[in-house]
């Protein structure tokens, strides 16, 4: 599944498949540059395959509520996506007293009390950690419906991340951007298979895909193009919004 990644990194990060999670709450966590990221991302962009009626997002929250896209639009595509990543949780100690936590944990809550929708929570803190330093209603929540999922170091990560990154340049594929299957599934009309419109996505779920896009590397976008995928334009609209 990793393509475009040298020989040397394959045996680190296929020893990071896990399975997809049986309780609604996957908590993935492991010391930095461990590959949690590439990995949940791997993991979605399989179940997503040939499921058009699912919808994903992946987001840090704090970005789009930042990036003026309006808390009540964030929290309600964060709340009605079938599948929700959501990366760098709790990623310092200011985050936790951060606006954006209120927004997870009321997203967190919805999604679990209402939907019961998978969520995907990646973090470099341990359950412990976590334990001492969320609120004990939140705590709470997350050992009741939980599922853990540990990455651990499996080398020079440092330099495996560089590898990954020179890989991604010199080599675009699909399946090296795990990500990239979030957005093609998103940009595709669940009846008719042909590119969304923008007036087809919500402004949180654009907003969210807005900044997805933006951080999608370039290697991605000439894949894209190579391909000359149908889904290019919108893609570029979403990549181009600006917010109101």
């Amino acid at each position: 599944m990793f393509y475009g990644i040298p020989d040397r990194y394959k045996t680190a990060l296929s020893q990071h498949r896990i399975s997809w999670p049986t309780r609604p709450l996957a908590l993935v966590y492991g010391p930095a540059g461990t590959g949690k990221t590439h990995t949940v991302c791997d993991l979605v962009s399989r179940r997503l395959r040939g499921r058009h009626s699912e919808t994903a997002l992946m987001t840090t929250v704090a970005r789009e509520v930042e990036a003026g896209c309006g808390r009540s639009a964030v929290v309600e595509a964060l709340c009605n996506a079938e599948i929700l990543v959501i990366d760098e949780f709790c990623g310092t100690e200011h985050d936790l007293r951060d606006a954006s936590m209120a927004t997870i944990r009321e997203v967190v809550f919805d999604r679990l009390d209402r939907h019961n929708r998978t969520t995907f929570l990646i973090t470099n803190r341990s359950p412990n950690w976590l334990s001492r330093h969320l609120d004990e209603p939140f705590v709470d929540r997350l050992n009741a419906h939980r599922e853990l999922a540990v990455l651990l170091p499996m080398g020079p990560l440092p330099e495996a991340r560089r590898g990954l990154a020179e890989a991604h340049h010199h080599q675009p594929d699909p399946e090296g951007f795990p990500e990239l299957h979030f957005l093609l599934h998103s940009a595709t009309c669940p009846a008719t298979s042909l590119p969304k419109t923008l007036a087809r996505f919500g402004k949180g779920e654009a907003c969210c895909l807005s900044d997805l896009l933006n951080r999608l590397p370039n290697a991605a976008w000439e894949w894209l193009r190579q391909r000359d995928d149908p889904r290019l334009g919108i893609l570029e609209e979403l990549k181009n919004l600006q917010p109101q």
